[in-house]
């Protein structure tokens, strides 16, 4: 059988296409967070491509990925690091927030996703 006359692979390759400012749509521009894990406060702008984060135990690496999950997924038991909400406050404190900014459909628009969270397990 010739090649015409397969189907087309399933993992082909779809075309992103990057602005000027290298990213796509979606993508992570900014993670800010307050009293969330071992954070008092940290903001991060990742690239727009390969980002790694390396450190010692205990520093704070799965706070990044915790505060990923959470803020996109907003199911902290997917994680299985705690199943409540509130687990991710800061020990000694009693309100953590979260914020992650996306890269919109184009340059300059940025869509913002905000969580408060508490000991109460709220989370609005």
């Amino acid at each position: 059988m010739g090649t015409n006359n397969q189907p087309p692979s399933k993992c082909a390759k779809k075309s992103f296409k990057r602005d000027e400012d290298d990213y796509l749509s979606g993508n992570i521009v900014e993670i800010d967070m307050h009293n969330f894990m071992t954070y008092d406060h940290i903001k991060s702008r990742p690239g727009s491509r390969l980002n790694l984060v390396i450190g010692l135990n205990g520093t704070g690496k799965r706070s990044l990925v915790c505060v990923i999950a959470i803020g996109l997924a907003r199911e902290p038991q997917l994680l299985g690091r705690a199943s409540n909400i509130g687990d991710y406050v800061k020990r000694g404190e009693e309100v953590g927030w979260i914020k992650i900014s996306l890269r919109g459909n184009v340059v300059g628009e940025t869509i913002i996703i905000t969580q408060k969270i508490d000991r109460q397990n709220r989370s609005e």
